[in-house]
């Protein structure tokens, strides 16, 4: 039931309570009448409000609350400002749930916040009597490289049972995924974000801005050219 609707049972139940008598005119449009619609838009907001604190407690469906949610975590973090609801709303999921240990499952714990999968791959350390033909000759800094795959491009799009009012169409979460990641991920690693997987939605960039993704290719000349700007 919406605030409107709310507006004439509130009148309804203020008349019972008022003395009766052939001063009180309750016609549509008079003074009375008129009082008791104004009055009553506030309780009815109110009324409105206590029915949604379900919803407001949630953080996956919050309005209301989603500021004092973001008070209470800290957010946004790392200068990351998100501007639609479904981005604010999955940034504190992300932090809600963000595990305690320095996983790969906690990574991926954190892109499924924001409804994407996500892939981790490890490099580990050529050894001569175990490598194949075909194998990337990595050394040790690579050991502490962790190369997290995700869908590409990482867009939130406007959903039109969650999003709000002058919300984006679509909104680019890159730098907000990657901070969340960062923050779970072990101190010493350094981690090579790769936009190469498929959309859960099958969506695929058609604008040649939005292609521009993947927005690294994993090869030996770049996996060298990341470790050496590290």
């Amino acid at each position: 039931m919406t605030v409107a609707e709310r507006i004439p049972a509130v009148v309804a139940e203020w008349r019972r309570l008022l003395p009766r008598g052939v001063l009180w005119s309750f016609a549509v449009g008079s003074v009375a009448d008129r009082l008791l619609h104004g009055l009553a838009l506030p309780v009815a907001y109110v009324e409105e409000l206590a029915a949604r604190v379900i919803e407001e407690a949630d953080p996956r469906t919050t309005v209301e609350w989603l500021p004092d949610w973001e008070r209470v975590l800290g957010l946004p973090d790392c200068s990351i400002v998100a501007t639609s609801l479904v981005a604010r709303r999955a940034a504190i999921v992300s932090k809600l749930n963000a595990p305690l240990g320095q996983t790969d499952g906690a990574l991926i714990v954190v892109a499924a916040a924001f409804g994407f999968e996500c892939q981790i791959e490890r490099f580990p350390l050529a050894v001569i009597d175990e490598a194949v033909i075909g194998d990337y000759l990595y050394d040790e800094p690579w050991v502490h490289t962790i190369g997290v795959h995700l869908p590409n491009p990482p867009v939130v799009f406007f959903e039109a049972d969650w999003s709000g009012a002058g919300d984006p169409l679509a909104e680019d979460v890159t730098d907000a995924i990657e901070c969340a990641i960062e923050k779970v991920a072990p101190a010493h690693a350094l981690l090579l974000f790769i936009y190469d997987l498929p959309r859960a939605d099958g969506y695929q960039p058609w604008d040649p801005w939005e292609a521009q993704a993947p927005r690294a290719v994993i090869t030996p000349a770049v996996r060298q050219a990341t470790l050496e700007e590290s």
